[in-house]
C-alpha cells in the first residue's frame, strides 16, 4: 500500500483525474472529494459542476440497476433456449456479458461510499479498475466481429457454409477476443493500487501511472478500441445498407438465392446496425473527451466546460449498457420469444405454487375440523387426497401443450424452408 501526499505548492493535476472521472461510480466520488480541494483555483461557474456530479451519481445508480437486470435477462434467455444459440446471438450474448461485468460492480463501490474508504484490498482494486478497460475493448471488438460476420453472411453468402460460422469456430473467436481484451489491460492491472491518506485510516483505490508509457497506453487504447473498429464498422455498414435497400444482391449471388437468404438476414442486419449505431453515438463523446484530455500538457487543467462534457459523456457511455438489452428484446424475434417464454414459465410456476398452497390449506383445515376423515388403505385419514392435491396432474399441462404446439410449428417452418431452398438449388 502506498502513501499519498499532495503538495499545496504545486498545481492540481487535472489531466489524470479527467481521464478517470465518470468511468465508474467510484471514480465519480473520488472526483467529488478532490473537486473541493482545488475549487478555489478554478474560474467560472462551479455550481453546474456540483449539479452535474450529483446527477451523474444518481444516473449511475439507476443505470446499474437496469443494466444488471436487462443484461442478466439476455444471458438467461440465451442459456435456457438452445434453438437461439446461433452465431449472431452468441456474439450478442458476449456483449451482454461485457456490459454486465461493467455494471455489476456498483454495489462494491457503494460499500466503499458508506465506509468512506476502500476496504477490499489491493487485489480487488486491481480487478475492478481493470474491468472498465476490459469492457471498452470487449464491447468494441465483439461488435466489430458482429459487423464482419453480418457483412459476410449477406454480401458473401456463398461463404456462409464455411468453418468460420460453425459452433466450434464461433467459440474459438469469442475466446480469442476475450484473451486479447484481458491481455490489453495488463498495464492497468499492474499499475492499479491502493494508497492510504496520511494521518488517517482512510484508503483509496486508484491508478498510479505517469510518464510517457501512460500516454502511449492511452493512445493504444484509443486506436485499438475505438478508431480502428469504428472505421471498419462504418466502411462495412455502407455497402450493407445499400444491399438491404435493394441496390445489390451481393457478389456471385443469383436472384433466387438472394430471395432465400434476404429475409432471414435482413432483420439480423437491422439489429446489428442498430446496436452499432447506438454504441458509436453513446461512446463517441467519451472517446473525444479522452483524446482532448490526452492532448493537454500534464500541468494544465481542463476548463469547466471540458469537465462538464466529460461527465455527460460518461453518463452516455453508461446508458449504452442499459439500452443494449432493450434493443435485443425489441428487434430480435428470437430473444423476444425467449423472454416471453421465460415470463410464462415464471407465471406458471407462481400459479402452480399458489394452487398447491390453496389445496394444501383446505386439506389441512378439513383434517383439523374432521371433515376429511376418509381412511386410506393404511388407516390414516386423508393422505391420498393431500398427495393428489399437492401433485395435481394438470398443473403444467397447459404449458406443455403450448410448448409442443410451438415446437411443431417451428419444425414445419423449418421443413418448408428446406424444401424451398432445395427447389431453388435445383432451379
Amino acid at each position: 500500500m502506498e502513501s499519498y501526499e499532495s503538495s499545496s505548492n504545486e498545481p492540481f493535476n487535472m489531466t489524470h483525474l479527467a481521464i478517470q472521472a465518470n468511468e465508474t461510480l467510484k471514480e465519480l466520488l473520488e472526483f467529488e472529494d478532490q473537486l473541493d480541494s482545488f475549487m478555489g483555483n478554478m474560474t467560472g461557474p462551479t455550481e453546474s459542476l456540483y449539479t452535474a456530479l450529483e446527477f451523474s451519481k444518481i444516473f449511475h445508480y439507476m443505470a446499474a440497476i437496469f443494466g444488471v437486470i436487462g443484461n442478466l435477462l439476455v444471458i438467461i434467455v440465451y442459456l435456457r433456449n438452445t434453438r437461439i444459440r446461433n452465431v449472431t446471438n452468441t456474439y450478442i450474448v458476449n456483449v451482454a456479458i461485457s456490459d454486465l461485468l461493467y455494471v455489476i460492480t456498483v454495489p462494491v463501490f457503494l460499500i466503499s461510499i458508506w465506509s468512506n474508504s476502500w476496504p477490499f484490498g489491493e487485489f480487488v482494486c486491481k480487478l475492478l479498475l481493470s474491468k472498465g478497460a476490459i469492457h471498452r475493448f470487449a464491447s468494441s471488438l465483439f461488435l466489430l466481429v458482429l459487423m464482419v460476420d453480418t457483412y459476410l453472411s449477406i454480401l458473401k453468402p456463398n461463404l456462409s457454409h464455411l468453418c468460420y460460422r460453425k459452433p466450434f469456430s464461433t467459440q474459438m473467436i469469442c475466446a480469442l477476443t476475450w484473451i486479447i481484451c484481458i491481455l490489453s489491460v495488463g498495464p492497468v492491472f499492474y499499475h492499479a493500487s491502493t494508497f492510504a491518506v496520511p494521518n488517517s485510516d482512510i484508503n483509496h483505490c486508484d491508478l498510479f501511472w505517469t510518464g510517457p508509457s501512460r500516454e502511449a497506453y492511452i493512445w493504444f487504447t484509443i486506436v485499438i478500441a475505438f478508431i480502428i473498429p469504428t472505421l471498419i464498422k462504418i466502411l462495412l455498414s455502407v455497402p450493407l445498407i445499400y444491399t438491404l435497400a435493394g441496390g445489390s444482391n451481393g457478389e456471385n449471388v443469383s436472384e433466387g438465392q438472394y430471395q432465400v437468404f434476404a429475409e432471414r438476414n435482413k432483420r439480423s442486419a437491422h439489429l446489428i446496425l442498430t446496436i452499432i449505431m447506438f454504441h458509436i453515438l453513446c461512446w463517441l463523446p467519451l472517446w473525444i473527451s479522452l483524446i482532448s484530455v490526452n492532448l493537454l500538457p500534464m500541468n494544465e487543467m481542463p476548463d469547466n466546460s471540458a469537465i462538464l462534457f466529460h461527465m455527460i459523456s460518461g453518463c452516455l457511455g453508461m446508458a449504452n449498457t442499459v439500452l443494449n438489452p432493450f434493443i435485443y428484446f425489441k428487434l430480435s424475434n428470437e430473444f423476444r420469444t425467449g423472454l416471453n417464454e421465460l415470463i410464462q414459465s415464471f407465471n406458471y410456476y407462481y400459479c402452480s405454487r399458489s394452487t398447491l398452497f390453496h389445496h394444501s390449506s383446505n386439506d389441512v383445515a378439513g383434517i383439523t375440523n374432521g371433515t376429511n376423515g376418509t381412511k386410506s388403505a393404511n388407516g390414516i385419514g386423508g393422505d391420498d387426497t393431500i398427495v393428489n392435491n399437492f401433485f395435481p396432474s394438470n398443473v403444467f399441462q397447459h404449458y406443455d401443450e403450448e410448448r409442443n404446439q410451438r415446437q411443431q410449428q417451428q419444425q414445419q417452418q423449418q421443413e418448408s424452408t428446406n424444401v424451398n431452398q432445395s427447389n431453388t438449388t435445383q432451379t
